[in-house]
């Protein structure tokens, strides 16, 4: 995961990036299918906001199906101990 800071004034925006660290982070996003992420939120005393992003990718589909087998079972079992206490 990579992450960069931002600071955003209240008034405009203003991005502490370097331009090879946006080029990177648009190259992500354009062509292989990533996203940015906000993992954090810094308030400043001087008005400003820092924000901590990240660099993430979806599920690939094994992920989500294993996720829904494991909620699946959590599912029955949930409802086998309701109809237990009954």
């Amino acid at each position: 995961m990579v992450a960069c800071g931002i600071a955003i004034p209240i008034v405009g925006v203003v991005c502490c990036c370097t331009a090879k660290e946006i080029d990177f982070l648009d190259g992500k996003l354009r062509n292989r299918g990533y996203a940015l992420v906000p993992l954090e939120l810094y308030f400043n005393t001087d008005g400003r906001v820092k924000l901590l992003l990240g660099l993430g990718r979806g599920k690939k589909l094994y992920d989500k199906r294993e996720d829904m087998a494991k909620r699946d079972v959590q599912r029955e079992i949930d409802r086998a101990l309701k109809e237990r206490n009954r």
